[in-house]
């Protein structure tokens, strides 16, 4: 053998001793396995603590919506809106209560009353030769056609009256009480003045009665 085989086989010993050495693992005492089995524990439980932290976070960020949307801050009760105005507004206190309603042929005057308070007299014209002491309303028109004669000649004519309520006696006879300037026949209650006229319109209803003084 020459020395150049020497040199490459002592050379191959090296390198295969190196390699060998690489291959071995290097040699821990148990106190040094404990620590590390001990730094790995520690690791996975972080690892493990740092994994449930982030899954609560992230339910949490999802969750938070929703609970404000279907909760949501509280709301003051609505105002309570204003009462509507009443359809039917209560009646003016000429209206209230039942109305008494009187005659006088001798003053020709109807004087009305109700609650015990006198509301008006209104001046009126009669000519009548009846001794009823009680007329009734039995209808109202607002406007209607009225035979009446002429005091000039004495021929009838039909007027257009306003205001006019028909009465009866207890004997069933008619008087129409209306706007009218003056008793041109038996029968009829002229109101001079139209303003008048209306009141007592709107004062009697249906079933009033009338009481009659003779003067």
């Amino acid at each position: 053998m020459s020395d150049g085989d020497g040199e490459r086989d002592q050379f191959d010993s090296v390198l295969r001793g190196l390699a060998a050495e690489g291959e071995t693992s290097p040699s821990l005492s148990g106190a040094q396995i404990r620590r590390r089995g001990t730094a790995r524990r520690r690791r996975r439980r972080v690892a493990a603590s740092a994994a449930v932290t982030v899954a609560l976070v992230a339910t949490a960020a999802v969750a938070a919506p929703r609970l404000l949307q279907s909760h949501g801050p509280p709301t003051s009760p609505a105002a309570s809106a204003p009462a509507a105005p009443s359809l039917n507004p209560s009646p003016s206190p000429s209206r209230t209560g039942h109305a008494t309603v009187s005659l006088d042929l001798g003053r020709q005057r109807v004087t009305v009353e109700r609650g015990g308070h006198q509301l008006r007299t209104v001046p009126v014209s009669v000519r009548s030769s009846s001794t009823a002491m009680r007329l009734t309303v039995v209808s109202k028109s607002a406007e209607r056609s009225v035979t009446a004669p002429m005091l000039s000649s004495g021929e009838q004519y039909d007027y257009r009256a306003q205001w006019v309520v028909e009465l009866r006696t207890d004997g069933g006879a008619p008087v129409l009480l209306l706007e009218w300037q003056f008793a041109s026949r038996d029968g009829l209650i002229g109101v001079p003045l139209a303003e008048n006229a209306q009141w007592l319109y709107q004062q009697l209803e249906i079933g009033d009665t009338i009481t009659v003084h003779h003067g």
